[in-house]
């Protein structure tokens, strides 16, 4: 019996994998059947083969790329210019109707602004977009205020301090009975802010 010595040394084995998880069953058999033929080296030379297996292409064969949609952003109307309204021309008395507080929200200026309003004849009703012009006129003071913010927080009041004409473009609000309480008792409030100034 003849002897044989075989040495299977691999130094800096690297391995490097590209493409998608898909392939990697495929990948992994061929890497696989590489090893083995290594390996099988060995028995080939004994049994007197010196043809050598044929290797295996371990790229995978195709790669699948999915196509990403992408959503397109729909224009968006340009909004109006805001009209500008006019504001009323007020006489105001503090003493008589204090002056609106920095803390107060958008609802209580409003509130405040439309008694005001009422109670000189100037009107019952008014549009969010006049409540701002109004209040920003003459009470700049007490913080700016804007009609959006007063059109939602006397939406959260109708009904109960506030009614809304919606019979007028742009619709147009007004204190109800409770409203009018309610805003006397900010006068109240404003009147006693001025008096400790």
């Amino acid at each position: 019996m003849s002897r044989l010595k075989v040495t299977f040394e691999i130094q800096a084995l690297k391995l490097h994998i590209e493409g998608d998880r898909d392939a990697v069953h495929e990948v992994t058999g061929a890497l696989q059947q590489q090893m083995g033929n290594l390996i099988g080296v060995p028995q080939a030379l004994v049994d007197g083969q010196t043809v050598q297996p044929g290797e295996k292409n371990v790229t995978p064969t195709e790669i699948v790329t999915e196509t990403i949609k992408r959503k397109t952003k729909r224009g968006r109307k340009p909004k109006a210019d805001p009209v500008e309204v006019p504001a009323l021309e007020l006489q105001h008395d503090a003493e008589k109707w204090g002056n609106p507080l920095q803390n107060w929200t958008t609802a209580q200026k409003s509130i405040w602004l439309l008694f005001l309003v009422e109670q000189q004849n100037l009107g019952s009703e008014m549009s969010a977009a006049q409540i701002e012009a109004t209040f920003n006129k003459h009470f700049r003071h007490a913080n700016r205020i804007y009609r959006r913010y007063v059109t939602r927080d006397l939406t959260k009041e109708k009904g109960h301090l506030v009614g809304e004409d919606t019979g007028k473009e742009p619709t147009a609000w007004y204190l109800t009975q409770a409203g009018k309480e309610y805003a006397q008792t900010l006068v109240t409030e404003a009147k006693g802010a001025t008096e400790s100034v």
